[in-house]
């Protein structure tokens, strides 16, 4: 598992269990996605991350925005965490988060 620290920006990976796997930047607007329509869960993870202040604000530039979630959020990666594990009641510690030590599944399919 890689803490994914050292690599800007860092990705969000959403495999929501209907056969799809999403991947956008921290800080992307999902809710801008050709799949994210009305009652998927897509769009519900993005209106989520919206409401947690996990993409840029309308008005507001990137730089901006960074620089008040440094100081007021512990930064971009702390809020888009809290939101995803408030959106989808996932509970991991930050402290593992931070240090990589995630828990991790491996499936069997057919090519393995």
């Amino acid at each position: 598992m890689n803490a994914n620290v050292a690599v800007n920006p860092s990705y969000l990976v959403y495999a929501p269990g209907d056969g799809n796997v999403y991947m956008s930047n921290f800080g992307d607007d999902l809710t801008d996605h050709p799949q994210a329509v009305a009652g998927s869960k897509l769009a519900a993870l993005g209106e989520g991350l919206k409401a947690a202040g996990a993409t840029c604000p309308e008005g507001c530039t990137v730089p901006q925005w960074h620089d008040l979630l440094d100081r007021e959020e512990g930064g971009l990666r702390g809020v888009v965490w809290q939101a995803v594990g408030d959106i989808l009641g996932i509970r991991i510690s930050r402290a593992d988060v931070e240090q990589g030590r995630l828990p991790a599944a491996r499936l069997t399919g057919p090519y393995t």
